[in-house]
């Protein structure tokens, strides 16, 4: 579904990387026993995860075009 998504343009290549990299450290903290998040490494995505919010919220509400 994501690559849909991307190559239909309805979303930046650069935010699917970074739903990559979001879910990649999801799993890491479900399925490792011990790992930790520093805030310095997340701080800095905060915009870029706002900014893919809304990409989403405009594929919902059908307003993407």
């Amino acid at each position: 579904m994501k690559l849909k998504l991307i190559k239909s343009g309805k979303v930046e290549r650069e935010s699917g990387k970074l739903f990559n990299k979001l879910f990649g450290k999801r799993q890491e903290a479900d399925y490792e026993d011990f790992y930790e998040v520093e805030e310095s490494d997340l701080k800095p995505l905060i915009p870029k995860i706002s900014d893919l919010f809304k990409e989403i919220e405009l594929i919902i509400n059908g307003d993407e075009d």
